[in-house]
């Protein structure tokens, strides 16, 4: 799969430094879903945080992968964190870069893959209507964290959800 995922930015000529692609390409497994700390990721893969985030990008514009912002209600108001996520455009290719595969529906890895499956059915239902509405994650400067809030936060319709530590 790894190989798959690789050879198709390779064989765009989106890339040239190999090595340094896959290492990145590696470390997503790592990193899938999770606030992103590039300077982290620039240091596990041996390239700078620049390079890191072009390769995100070259992720998302192969549609290999989405970013979700941090909500931001009000524009004066302070943003907990300002850093964001990205997730793979697939749960089991996800599940496959983190050699993490799902035997029992419990545990904070089930949480994360549902999770993960909640987004993508966000995306295709924003797609399929020809929407463009924001999707968006919130955390408390506590660190309790809203899986998703839909909408702008200025219209009535917006919606918020979260897997909850039930289902972990």
């Amino acid at each position: 799969m790894q190989d798959y995922l690789k050879e198709e930015v390779f064989a765009e000529g989106l890339t040239r430094n190999v090595p340094a692609f896959s290492r990145f390409f590696d470390a997503l497994g790592n990193t899938h879903g999770e606030l992103t700390n590039y300077a982290d990721i620039a240091r596990d893969c041996g390239i700078d945080s620049k390079t890191v985030k072009e390769y995100y990008q070259i992720l998302i514009d192969t549609l290999m992968a989405i970013r979700i912002e941090p909500f931001k209600k009000k524009q004066s108001r302070q943003v907990i964190t300002k850093a964001v996520k990205y997730y793979l455009f697939d749960v089991g290719v996800a599940g496959c870069l983190r050699k993490r595969y799902l035997i029992e529906e419990k545990g904070s890895e089930f949480g994360k893959a549902f999770e993960h499956f909640l987004l993508m059915e966000i995306v295709a239902y924003r797609s399929y209507k020809g929407s463009d509405f924001r999707v968006n994650f919130w955390r408390t400067k506590y660190g309790l964290e809203v899986g998703y809030v839909i909408g702008d936060g200025e219209h009535g319709g917006n919606s918020s959800m979260t897997s909850g530590a039930a289902i972990y």
